[in-house]
């Protein structure tokens, strides 16, 4: 096989760059997936642990022996709980503009890999046709150069 050229040597290392960012993209979809569930996790445990605490402040007014205290408690967790959510929800966020930007950079990537391999295959295709037309040239010239000898040889 011949030696690459310089255009096919970029070629491959503007490919392995693409495999690269291809491989980035997966491990940050797999890091926003994550950032996702434990948002839907904590969205549902807030809401339960909410609802549950409201039903508790309804019931509470029953039961003897629950303190302010203990509703203080409540609301304390319920506000840390819901600070948690927030940080979450700007963590999945920027996890998913992250593979947004990844995916881009990708794309931009894949376009310049396929545009190379374009300019690689039209660069083969006029090097084979060369390669033809020096072929049947020095085919014809050889041609030409027997059927000279031979009409010589006829005369003489």
């Amino acid at each position: 096989m011949a030696k690459p050229t310089q255009l096919e040597f970029i070629r491959d290392l503007a490919q392995s760059r693409e495999q690269e960012l291809a491989v980035e993209v997966g491990e940050l979809r797999r890091q926003k997936n994550s950032a996702e569930v434990a948002l839907n996790r904590l969205d549902t445990y807030l809401a339960e642990y909410t609802l549950d605490a409201t039903q508790n402040r309804f019931r509470s007014r029953l039961i003897p022996g629950r303190t302010v205290t203990h509703v203080e408690n409540e609301r304390h967790f319920v506000k840390r709980l819901s600070r948690a959510v927030d940080r979450q929800r700007v963590h999945a966020r920027q996890c998913s503009e992250r593979v947004d930007l990844k995916v881009q950079s990708w794309q931009r990537e894949r376009a310049q890999v396929e545009a190379l391999e374009r300019v690689v295959e039209k660069r083969r295709r006029l090097a084979g046709r060369k390669q033809r037309r020096r072929e049947q040239t020095e085919s014809d010239t050889s041609t030409g150069h027997r059927l000279a000898l031979k009409s010589r040889s006829e005369e003489t």
